[in-house]
């Protein structure tokens, strides 16, 4: 111990990009890139510092100032720049030591990954891994979220956050998730439940501050029934981002069509319309499925964003249609 009777590390603060990061838990290091790792807070009785390399993992890895040279602190902080090599990832350990104080030495264990998780882990739904052209969601379905390491378990235990990254016609508070999205979890298993829309989005996964992380392909998700924009002839409108044209000063007739998934029309559901620069629209279905939600007309160009809700006894299911006016 020291002269104080205290460890001399104990109130030392690591960071790693210029992230806090918890020692205890070990930390993250991207290959063939520089981290900065910054040491701040050790006992006053503590004035040069020097890191080794005490287990490099069968990695190459290159610091500056170099291991096991002494380093004086700027302003009371200590820096170096560890550097892995490119194309593997590994466990390495480094040990931090001093001259002054007891105990002189404090060792950290860290991971070296890819900066592209894609590299270290395929991104599993319901035990298989996500198709390269993305995947189809349903909505009120719940499908289960888990990785499937590459690299042995390098990733394994490493605090991952799940995210979700709206494209069209959904928003990120559309999902459900547990845990909940944006939160740690080193179980790297997660629950989704998207809401009743179409629309489509991709999934993010990262490491703490996002020093590492992948993005999945485009997924799209669609209701539990069948709930499209229709045009005067009865044809269904593309789904966003995909644009209708529509011409500004004409006439112009909104309607959707509700079926289930078997194609039975469902009658007398109330829908609510939402068109931009117009009132709120309400109607109800007919024996067909469809409902209008009367003629609109635009006076100026540009894209609207046209939505409808359909309320039925499990809940609300929306839609939406982009037009471009011109």
């Amino acid at each position: 111990m020291t002269g104080h009777g205290k460890n001399p590390w104990a109130d030392a603060v690591l960071k790693v990009r210029g992230k806090l990061v918890n020692p205890d838990a070990g930390i993250v290091l991207l290959r063939d890139e520089g981290n900065e790792i910054s040491l701040e807070g050790v006992s006053d009785i503590i004035e040069t510092v020097g890191l080794l390399l005490s287990d490099g993992g069968g990695l190459n890895v290159d610091a500056n100032p170099a291991f096991e040279a002494w380093n004086p602190p700027e302003e009371k902080k200590f820096v170096w720049t560890v550097t892995p090599g490119a194309g593997k990832s590994g466990h390495i350990k480094l040990l931090l030591i001093s001259r002054e104080g007891e105990p002189i030495s404090w060792e950290i264990s860290c991971r070296v990954l890819s900066s592209n998780l894609s590299d270290e882990a395929d991104v599993m739904l319901d035990g298989t891994a996500i198709s390269p052209d993305g995947e189809n969601f349903i909505g009120g379905a719940t499908r289960k979220i888990t990785m499937y390491y590459k690299n042995g378990y390098v990733l394994k235990d490493i605090p991952l956050t799940l995210d979700v990254i709206p494209v069209a016609g959904v928003e990120t508070s559309d999902f459900q998730s547990n845990p909940s999205l944006g939160d740690p979890s080193v179980a790297h298993q997660w629950e989704i439940t998207p809401s009743e829309k179409y629309g489509s989005f991709k999934f993010k996964l990262a490491t703490a501050a996002e020093g590492a992380c992948l993005v999945s392909s485009l997924n799209r998700l669609e209701p539990s029934v069948n709930f499209r924009f229709i045009d005067l002839l009865d044809r269904p409108l593309p789904f966003p981002p995909e644009l209708t044209t529509v011409h500004k000063n004409l006439l112009y007739a909104a309607g959707v069509v509700l079926k289930t998934k078997d194609d039975e029309p469902m009658v007398d559901v109330p829908i609510i319309f939402r068109i931009p620069e117009h009132e709120v629209f309400s109607a109800k279905t007919g024996v067909a499925g469809k409902a209008a939600a009367g003629l609109v007309k635009f006076t100026t160009v540009g894209k609207r964003e046209l939505s409808a809700v359909a309320s039925l006894p499990s809940g609300d299911v929306t839609v939406e249609a982009w037009i471009n006016v011109v």
